[in-house]
């Protein structure tokens, strides 16, 4: 019986580790090196995300804001009057902070369907523009813009 409860662990750790083994982060060269977080993410701006579709920008209506205590606010349009309003935190919240002098971004998210941990890594900076990557790939997937000034009117305090 005990010989069967020992097999049974040695085989559960072998698929745990195997999955654990393919959730390693990439470090690519090409990332944005910072010492200053502040020097590259202004927290006086809101950010208007957009995902990558066959190398086209998508905007998806998210809009997010760096705090100075290494959290980040998510805000969303509303489809019934057009204005922005904070996401509560119970279904997206996140943090970035440095390491290894890149600059990482956390991402909690909450859905019906589940819900769970997006790491990112800021790939590059250019005319102020945030590109950002997933962890697990060198590839760009998505980037932020400062929000234009008529959507700066539509947030709701």
């Amino acid at each position: 019986m005990i010989i069967k409860k020992i097999l049974q662990s040695i085989i559960l750790f072998s698929f745990l580790n195997i999955g654990c083994e393919s959730q390693k982060n990439i470090l690519c060269d090409d990332d944005l090196k910072v010492d200053n977080i502040y020097s590259i993410i202004d927290t006086t701006k809101i950010y208007s995300t957009f995902y990558m579709k066959d190398n086209i920008e998508v905007e998806n209506y998210n809009y997010l804001q760096f705090k100075n205590n290494g959290k980040i606010i998510y805000y969303g349009k509303t489809s019934y009057n057009d204005s922005i309003v904070r996401v509560s935190p119970k279904y997206l919240r996140g943090e970035y902070y440095i390491k290894d002098n890149r600059i990482i971004l956390n991402e909690y998210f909450r859905h019906v369907q589940g819900g769970g941990w997006i790491k990112s890594t800021l790939k590059n900076k250019k005319n102020d523009v945030l590109y950002i990557r997933v962890n697990k790939s060198c590839k760009l997937n998505s980037l932020l813009r400062e929000i234009k000034l008529e959507d700066k009117n539509k947030i709701e305090k």
